[in-house]
Parts: structure tokens; sequence; C-alpha cells
């Protein structure tokens, strides 16, 4: 009899490993876009490119979709590699130094004082329901600061931008891919309008 019991114990113990369900895998992205050849005229500046902030909503790991003017919500499977906001600053360091434009660029406080710094704030991050399908939405701005030590820094310029493409909904690799157009856009523009004020006397 207690053999029995045993052996049913078995069995029973052998069904429940076998409906035990593997954990849920967890994608993880990041932005990729070949850095942009623009062709600009050299500078004679030393860059620093501060740590780029992110809105609270999106200043996470899980990606951000807006269903409603109130309402919002994350992938819990489908995730950033990284803060969004690291991911972001290392990618625009990377392409402002391949633009080869600059005499330096810093991606953190250096030995060398920076010229000017360029300060990046991402508002909004995120896949947007429409009337139709939806949107990958990168909203964000960009100051310019020149360093004039010992004398205090200076305001030179403050620039808005906006990028949006269509997208199918509920797609998060679509959503990342053009997240990512949407980036590159914002690093093209970026980089010709602070050159442009950074050109002028």
């Amino acid at each position: 009899m207690k053999r029995f019991v045993v052996a049913l114990a078995a069995l029973g113990l052998a069904g429940c490993v076998q409906l035990a369900q593997p954990a849920p895998h967890v994608e993880r992205y990041r932005f990729d876009y070949e850095a942009p050849a623009l062709g600009l005229a050299k500078l004679p500046f030393v860059l620093r490119l501060s740590n780029v902030d992110v809105a609270a909503a999106y200043d996470r790991e899980p990606i951000a979709y807006r269903t409603g003017p109130f309402t919002g919500d994350s992938y819990h499977y489908h995730r950033w590699s990284a803060a969004p906001g690291a991911l972001v600053h290392d990618i625009l360091v990377r392409d402002l130094i391949a633009s080869n434009v600059y005499r330096g660029v810093q991606a953190t406080l250096g030995s060398v004082p920076a010229d000017f710094e360029i300060a990046v704030y991402i508002d909004t991050l995120e896949e947007q329901s429409q009337a139709v399908g939806c949107s990958a939405v990168l909203v964000g701005r960009v100051s310019v600061v020149r360093q004039q030590l010992p004398k205090p820094a200076t305001y030179v310029a403050e620039l808005p931008y906006r990028f949006e493409e269509s997208i199918a909904c509920n797609q998060p690799h679509a959503l990342v891919a053009a997240l990512s157009r949407d980036l590159q856009h914002l690093s093209e523009a970026l980089q010709k309008d602070v050159h442009q004020v950074l050109s002028q006397p």
C-alpha cells in the first residue's frame, strides 16, 4: 500500500513538472541606424553632450504606448536594453564624433573645458493610437549653452523637434524600427541646426 501511495505521489509530481510553463521571454531593444554623413564644414570647438533627460512617463525600460488623451501603458515583455536616456545619449555622441566636424566631442565632463554644451530633453517616446492605425512619436528639444569660464554659461539657442511615423499597432519590433528612424532624423536636424548656430559670428 505504501509503495502504491509513493508511486502515485511520484506520478503527480512528474505531472506538475511537465505542466510547468517556461518563463515568458523578454525582448530587449536598442536604437539602430547608420551615423548620418552630412558633410558639414569643420568648426574649431569642443562640444559636450550632457546626459539626455527623458520625461518621467518614458524614463523606464518597458516600451511605452498611449491609448488615449489620459491613458497609456507599456509592453511588459518588450523593453529597452537600458534606460532610454542613456541609449539616446550614446548614439548621439557616436553621431557627433562620426561627423568629424568638431575639435572634440565629450560624452562626460572632461579635463579639457568644452566651448559649448548640448543638452537634449526627450518629451515623448512612444506608440500613439490614431483614428486609423498608430504612430511612432519622438518629441524633444535641444539647448545650446556657451561655456565661458570663468564667466557664467549663457544660452545660445533652444531648438524644438517632433518626428512621427505611421506604423501598425501592437507591433513592438516595428515601433522600435520607426523610433530609430525618428531618432536618426533628430540627429540629422540637431547636427545641422547646431552647426548653423555655432557658425554665426
